[in-house]
């Protein structure tokens, strides 16, 4: 007879103050046979109940297959649970407990224990007799060391340990089968050598340790998948980890990492590469390896240069290369053809020339703050929809991007519009603020889909004509320029919801704002207008807030 035990704490508060706990057993018997010990579908048991491990359980003892007492209070185990011989599953996260009784060991049938969310500091060596344990999870408790297991737990698949206080692992551990070992979050400096004898694991995560170097053990563990050892302190990784042939995944974001063996162009199968937050300045030459790769992280490093066959990524997604060190980009980026996300933002280039014809599936680019003085892109059939290029040098900017909703060129010292201004139909928002533009041309009626327009700093004393035709613009802002007099092609911006006119050099607004009724923010101050303006313009836009 098989019978599954759960105790659920149901947080529902009576008018009364207090919580109540949902207590009840489930039969789980292939022949439909009745809980006799708990037979009522439902009743409540206060509070006091949840502290202690229920004594219910050891009526027919050798029946219990799973018991489910996540999220208790309780916090200590009897000793007669070593009864539940036939126990296969025992389920205590998040609850109180401080110590382990030795007779958990004799749970002799068990195969998942979840112990996580505890406050547990040690385990018992008794542990180590659960030959048939599959999963353990023992993740979140205050543990410092577990104890050498040579023969314990030889068929465990998963071991979560993540986020305790584990300073060492077990020298020698049987654990041949182990798929998943999660370490994370916790004071290891070192890892013994024996770990080749992991040989079948997949995933090893050590995330947030304090590890200076890695065994050369590791390097032989090549059925592993994926590697997390980001936010250590490593300085150097083995030539030899090239040999993890199956590598999927690799995390080694926030170390300090100087460079990488040129090795890891032997992982053939990756897709995710992590490296930012180190101190890299060269990069491995040979990347012709990596044809899986999709997902390159090497921002905020000191990276000087990029390897010429960089190109030959072209399954690559995701690049992102902002806060380094580059001056130029090599040619083969053109080649990039699946590349969707291309962040270049905070480094020293100077020119952006490479081919980008084959780039159609780049959807977003940010060559932001470096030190551009010209820009030429031509994706006339590309996707291109976000592009910023802000904080640079820019005097000239040619664009034939007719798929472009964003662009950002604030903070440049231009002095006209792009060229190809008059193909970006589709451009919703568009950032101009702090450049040197002293007119608009009156072609920008093309941007019927404008929806936000920053002109702010610049140098406009009035706004074309064919400004008013900007039909769905609903964010503008002039603040910052030589208005003297209000441009009367605003009046025909009927889905005006806030206007930006701070410091300029204006006397009066005329009566005729009253046509942008869906007006709710209105800046004005900074000006030369007299106090009284204000309450005019109230009585004009009842519904509109004003700041002078």
């Amino acid at each position: 007879m098989e019978k599954k035990f759960y105790w659920t704490a149901l947080r529902s508060q009576l008018n009364s103050g207090f919580w109540i706990l949902f207590f009840f057993g489930l039969v789980g018997i292939l022949g439909g046979c009745e809980n006799r010990a708990f037979s009522s579908s439902s009743f409540f048991h206060p509070e006091e109940e949840r502290k202690t491990f229920p004594s219910a359980l050891a009526s027919n003892s050798l029946s219990w297959k799973a018991v489910y007492l996540d999220g208790n209070q309780i916090a200590k185990l009897p000793s007669w649970i070593g009864s539940l011989k036939n126990l296969e599953d025992l389920r205590l996260s998040n609850n109180r407990l401080v110590c382990l009784p030795k007779e958990l060991g004799e749970l002799s049938s068990l195969q998942v224990l979840n112990l996580s969310g505890n406050l547990l500091e040690e385990l018992p060596k008794e542990i180590g007799n659960l030959s048939k344990l599959k999963k353990i999870y023992a993740q979140g408790n205050i543990l410092s060391q577990i104890p050498e297991m040579p023969k314990g737990w030889s068929r465990l698949v998963d071991l979560d340990l993540s986020n305790n206080q584990l300073k060492n692992l077990p020298s020698a551990s049987d654990w041949k089968n182990l798929r998943s070992l999660e370490l994370s979050d916790n004071k290891l400096a070192a890892l013994p050598e024996t770990i080749d004898q992991w040989e079948n694991l997949q995933i090893l995560s050590l995330h947030k340790n304090v590890l200076t170097s890695l065994p050369l053990s590791i390097c032989k563990l090549e059925q592993l998948k994926e590697l997390i050892l980001s936010k250590n302190k490593l300085r150097v990784i083995p030539s030899e980890i090239g040999n993890l042939s199956k590598l999927e995944k690799v995390y080694l974001q926030n170390n300090l990492l100087e460079n990488l063996p040129e090795s890891i162009s032997h992982w053939k199968e990756l897709r995710e590469l992590h490296l930012h937050h180190n101190n890299l300045k060269h990069l491995p030459r040979n990347w012709q390896g990596l044809k899986k790769l999709r997902y390159l992280y090497l921002f905020a490093n000191q990276i000087l240069k990029l390897p010429s066959d960089m190109g030959n990524l072209t399954k690559l997604e995701i690049l992102q290369l902002e806060s380094n060190n580059l001056t130029s980009l090599p040619l083969s980026l053109g080649n990039l053809q699946n590349l969707r996300y291309c962040q270049l933002s905070s480094n020293q280039l100077s020119s952006f020339s490479f081919p980008s014809a084959k780039m159609l599936s780049l959807e977003d680019l940010s060559v932001s703050h470096n030190k551009l003085e010209n820009f030429t892109l031509s994706l006339p059939q590309g996707k291109l929809k976000y592009l910023d290029l802000s904080f640079n040098q820019l005097r000239e900017v040619s664009l034939l991007v007719p798929s472009l909703i964003y662009l950002n060129l604030s903070t440049n010292e231009l002095e006209k519009l792009p060229v190809g201004y008059e193909e970006l139909t589709l451009l919703k928002i568009l950032h101009l603020r702090n450049n040197q533009l002293s007119e608009l041309p009156d072609g920008i009626n093309a941007w019927h889909s404008l929806v936000s327009l920053n002109l702010s700093k610049n140098n406009l004393s009035d706004l074309p004509s064919s400004f008013s035709q900007l039909s769905s613009l609903q964010n503008l802002v002039l603040s910052e320029n030589n208005l003297v007099s209000f441009p009367s092609a605003v009046f025909g911006l009927t889905e005006l919801d806030t206007l930006d006119l701070r410091d300029n050099q204006l006397l009066t607004i005329p009566s005729q704002i009253a046509n942008l009724r869906k007006l709710k923010i209105l800046y004005i101050n900074g000006n030369l207008c007299p106090p009284e303006l204000k309450n005019r313009l109230q009585n004009w836009l009842p519904n509109t807030r004003i700041y002078d």
